[in-house]
């Protein structure tokens, strides 16, 4: 095993317990200093019961500013010398970046490795194009005969159900050979959702493999990537999950541009922390991740939380969960700090970004149960306390701010403003040093691929003005999540949108004019009884005010644009994108026109029940894909009497076209129905 794998092995662990030590004591120091300098602003504050809810929610608010930001803290020293030890090899590389380690000439010693797609109502061409560009990587490796993709389907929209097929055959023909193999399989019912999918493949072919990466549907890895994660978890045989950080990438409205520059600047600095802090007792992320096969298969598999849906019932947010599981059972669980390598793509709007965590926050929320269950590791139970409190934080933070405008119109307390504006600057300046901290470190040892100090430097500088104007708008969302998922809403799990289309004001008004509303009465209100806390809290309301044309101006693709040929907000995977990445862009442009519309006249499903070579290829990975009935509730059911009646009379009118299509799901679904259709097709041609 390379000697720079350590980053994954035991090697480094004789440091982790003084790091957490550090890091705890640096918490308690520092939200003690702030705590005392609170009181001292504010004498008399515990004196009542308003008092003693904001201290308390002062409290729990810097413990969790101060953990991230010393977590962030510890990142620094391996994060330079990662860097630095990388130009020291060779220079500026001609790829951003490449941080892959392995050397792809010594062989795996693993046996085969199965990488799980698992898709539901995606883009297709988009989907394949990343199979595709990620098998081509891996075969260029000389790796590729030990890995196998599955490309999992739980689509119900019956038109990407056949383009999905469609374009897995093309795939496979580009390919011209099974180094590595890509298969495709679609689930008649999608029970469990994307854990239920994994399931039903594990349960089924999960042991012919000891690892399996889990790919998301716009997800793309290097094959030296996935090479590394292998070598890695071959030289640790007590190693259960390997995590390597996806670096999001490829969209370019506004939103999605500095949500790509956040996470590429920042990402590293608090990835590297996060490895310093957790050791072997790291998380999970869901996806860009190997994991040991017959560990999680014995000891991973999730229960249905006691108590109604949403805090009860199916387990959401299954990574953290199984990655608890996974320590519990004495397997380490790591997070590769030094890889890159695995891309991934993120939200284009502001709506769109809320729509997922509002998915998300159900998740997290149910782990407030799970987390007071026995016999965690404590940094499993941290894990999953913090993934609450991601969106805890947001009504923590907005009750403070009430109960602190409660307290300083009802009650006559002398402030003192120094402290007031010390410990205020003091929690600023925990969420901007890391940022700050970690684009100094990136000039001092990769200025070149940012285009320069000055670009990097003036990109974070509008990242921050962003982030500021954007966090009262994300904790009005996260609040009102949280309070519905507790009044026992639940949300649907939907495909992700992933194309920058903009946003018309009549969809940002319905979206974002409550937020709006709230800011301007929110203005009304300073003004009118507090007119003292105006420098306080014009960074909250103006984000507030602002938000419908934040949002318009957050999707628009033409902004984002603009700042990428101005240099703003770039990335080196932008300015210098890897081959992996222009070969996806360009076979997703080459399967998005195989999937035009235009090319099919009577529909998707009118051409199936036409096209002899298409309708075999369905039929053939309908039949390779049917379980034995009952298999987890998996079995396929026929199409009814009546449907099959109606379509085969639009065939006989020669109206195939017209099918409805509520009906075409549940016709792919039966052979014997299809088998009929076609057949009645061309008999009718024959006729004629």
């Amino acid at each position: 095993m390379n000697s720079k794998s350590n980053v994954a092995g035991s090697n480094g662990d004789d440091s982790v317990p003084l790091t957490r030590f550090a890091i705890f004591a640096g918490v308690i120091l520092i939200v003690s200093l702030l705590t005392t300098a609170y009181l001292w602003a504010m004498p008399g504050l515990t004196e009542s019961v308003l008092g003693g809810i904001s201290l308390l929610l002062f409290c729990i608010l810097t413990i969790w500013v101060t953990l991230g930001f010393c977590i962030a803290l510890s990142g620094i020293k391996p994060m330079s010398l990662a860097l630095a030890s990388r130009r020291d090899e060779g220079g500026e590389p001609s790829e951003p970046e490449r941080v892959t380690v392995a050397s792809c000439d010594e062989e795996i010693t693993s046996q085969r490795i199965a990488l799980l797609v698992p898709i539901y109502n995606e883009d297709p061409a988009a989907v394949m194009a990343c199979v595709q560009a990620t098998a081509e990587s891996l075969r260029r490796t000389g790796q590729g005969n030990r890995f196998d993709f599955f490309i999992l389907s739980d689509t119900t929209n019956p038109d990407l159900w056949i383009q999905e097929e469609l374009l897995w055959s093309r795939v496979r023909a580009e390919m011209q050979s099974d180094q590595p193999a890509i298969h495709y399989r679609h689930r008649a019912n999608n029970v469990g959702r994307k854990s239920g999918n994994i399931g039903d493949f594990l349960t089924r072919w999960g042991l012919d493999y000891q690892y399996f990466v889990i790919l998301d549907a716009d997800s793309t890895m290097e094959g030296r990537t996935l090479v590394e994660l292998a070598t890695r978890m071959d030289g640790n045989k007590r190693l259960g999950i390997l995590q390597a950080p996806p670096i999001p990438e490829g969209n370019h409205s506004l939103w999605a541009r500095s949500q790509q520059f956040s996470a590429r600047a920042y990402g590293p600095l608090f990835n590297f922390g996060l490895n310093a802090f957790c050791g072997p007792d790291g998380n999970y992320w869901g996806h860009n991740a190997m994991i040991r096969t017959q560990a999680f298969l014995r000891h991973c598999g999730l229960s249905i939380l006691p108590g109604p849906e949403p805090l009860g019932g199916e387990v959401l947010s299954h990574d953290f969960v199984e990655a608890a599981l996974m320590r519990r059972a004495g397997y380490q669980v790591r997070l590769a700090a030094d890889l890159d390598g695995g891309y991934e793509q993120c939200p284009t709007t502001l709506e769109d970004h809320a729509r997922r965590d509002q998915r998300w926050c159900q998740g997290n929320l149910q782990h407030l149960k799970i987390a007071v269950a026995p016999a965690w590791h404590p940094m499993s139970r941290l894990h999953l306390m913090c993934g609450a409190m991601s969106y805890l934080a947001s009504p923590f933070w907005m009750l403070f701010l009430i109960v602190g405008a409660a307290i300083y119109i009802t009650q006559s307390l002398s402030i003192g403003p120094v402290l007031a504006t010390s410990v205020f600057a003091s929690i600023m300046a925990m969420l901007f040093i890391p940022k700050w901290i970690a684009v100094a470190i990136m000039c001092r040892h990769r200025p070149t691929n940012w285009g320069g100090r000055g670009r990097i430097i003036k990109s974070m500088m509008l990242e921050c003005v962003l982030s500021i104007l954007v966090a009262p708008i994300m904790m009005l969302y996260h609040s009102r999540f949280v309070l519905l998922t507790l009044l026992g809403t639940k949300v649907r799990w939907n495909a992700q949108n992933r194309t920058a289309n903009g946003l018309r004001f009549r969809d940002a008004f319905s979206s974002h004019g409550y937020q709006m509303l709230v800011g301007v009465l929110t203005t009304i209100a300073i003004a009118w009884y507090a007119a003292g806390l105006w420098p306080w809290t014009l960074p909250l309301v103006a984000g507030l005010v602002l938000a419908v044309p934040l949002a318009i101006a957050f999707a628009s693709p033409t902004i984002g644009n603009w700042l990428a040929t101005s240099g703003w907000l770039s990335t080196p995977e932008e300015r210098n994108q890897p081959r992996l990445l222009r070969r996806r862009d360009v076979l997703q442009s080459t399967y998005a026109a195989v999937c035009s519309p235009t090319t099919n006249p009577s529909g998707w499903f009118g051409r199936l029940v036409q096209d002899p070579a298409l309708y075999r290829l369905h039929q053939s990975l309908l039949a390779a894909s049917t379980p034995p009935p009952d298999h987890l509730g998996n079995e396929s059911r026929p199409a009814s009497i009546r449907t099959i009646r109606v379509a085969r009379k639009l065939i006989r009118e020669g109206k195939v076209e017209s099918i409805p299509r509520n009906m075409h799901r549940a016709l792919l679904g039966d052979a014997s129905a299809l088998k009929k259709l076609h057949h009645e097709f061309w008999a009718t041609q024959d006729a004629a």
